[in-house]
């Protein structure tokens, strides 16, 4: 049985043709004893196993079993032809190198998988081998616990006989533990220069502050000073001013002995000193708040280690945080001094 016309790329010649199966030769031989007819092979076999039909489809000569191969010419026409793979890859090689494309290059043949002396019995296509072979059961792997290498299928097997990944999983809960450690390590001490940067600079500005408020109350005072020597220069009066002013003074003094107008009474200081003494205050027992600490006082117990407040800022953070100390707000304050009342 020959190859069918519609298989080639190109139109196939007659004399390519086999006239028994009316298709394109496979394994050709020649009749060279009478009419040098060429068939297929596999068809004038057929037709000699019948002895009504031993004689030649085109003359009707004789058949006999001795049988050649064709001429060369005829066969290197045959093998030149190009033909589409019956795969359907799509390829159009040569009929001469269609068993080699079919054995090595077609897509969608069917090959087994390169571990089969391993005990792989798959057999899929070549375009889905490196595919299968990532993915192959008896392909060789490592394990990642102790580095011992076995087949994919059996590696499960070791794990569970060795107990080498429970020892591996340990070893990381410990290597995590020692990042971690080392984490916070470094954090503190992250914390501890960012809060000595904070004093450093808490310091500073404390410092220009009182520079600034000293400097202030200094252009207070030479305002002062400026201001009490022109109010001498104004009050300077001439003598001619005084004489008005005891006139309008003995106006004043025949007015009040006429009752015509009430006489102003001023404490001297003999009369001030026969006043009663005034009751010592009794303000420092009573409570003050304290603006540092928020707490309550008396200005009789105060003392220099009486007040703990945390000197700041105060990050919202588990409640309030204090960034000098690293402390919560409500504990133990980092500073300790004076009450000093909230105004």
């Amino acid at each position: 049985m020959g190859l069918e016309v519609e298989r080639f790329v190109t139109k196939v010649h007659a004399d390519l043709i086999c006239p028994i199966c009316r298709c394109v030769y496979v394994d050709p031989v020649t009749n060279f004893a009478n009419c040098r007819h060429t068939y297929c092979s596999t068809c004038i076999r057929k037709r000699l196993h019948s002895e009504s039909s031993r004689f030649c489809p085109v003359c009707d000569e004789p058949l006999r079993e001795n049988l050649q191969k064709p001429s060369l010419g005829l066969h290197n026409r045959l093998l030149s032809l190009q033909i589409i793979c019956n795969q359907g890859c799509g390829a159009t090689p040569k009929l001469m190198d269609l068993p080699k494309h079919l054995e090595k290059d077609c897509g969608m043949s069917y090959i087994s998988c390169p571990h089969s002396l391993r005990g792989c019995k798959f057999r899929v296509l070549r375009k889905d081998l490196s595919d299968h072979i990532e993915n192959c059961d008896y392909r060789w792997a490592v394990c990642d616990a102790c580095g011992f290498k076995t087949y994919r299928c059996q590696m499960f097997t070791h794990q569970k006989k060795k107990k080498c990944m429970a020892r591996k999983l340990a070893n990381e809960k410990v290597r995590s533990m020692i990042e971690t450690r080392k984490d916070i390590k470094e954090h503190q001490i992250q914390i501890k220069f960012d809060r000595f940067a904070l004093e450093r600079e808490l310091e500073r500005v404390e410092r220009a502050s009182v520079e600034n408020r000293y400097n202030s109350e200094n252009d207070s005072l030479a305002s002062f000073g400026s201001r009490s020597t022109s109010t001498s220069n104004t009050l300077a009066i001439t003598n001619g001013e005084l004489g008005s002013i005891r006139t309008q003074s003995a106006f004043t003094a025949d007015s009040v002995r006429s009752g015509q107008l009430t006489p102003r009474i001023t404490h001297s200081a003999n009369s001030q000193a026969r006043l009663p003494a005034p009751s010592p205050s009794r303000a420092g027992d009573h409570p003050i708040q304290c603006s540092r600490c928020k707490h309550k006082f008396k200005q009789t117990k105060n003392h220099s280690k009486a007040c703990s407040w945390h000197r700041g800022p105060i990050l919202q953070l588990f409640g309030g945080t204090c960034m000098t100390c690293g402390q919560l707000s409500n504990t133990t304050g980092c500073l300790v001094g004076w009450h000093v009342a909230q105004h």
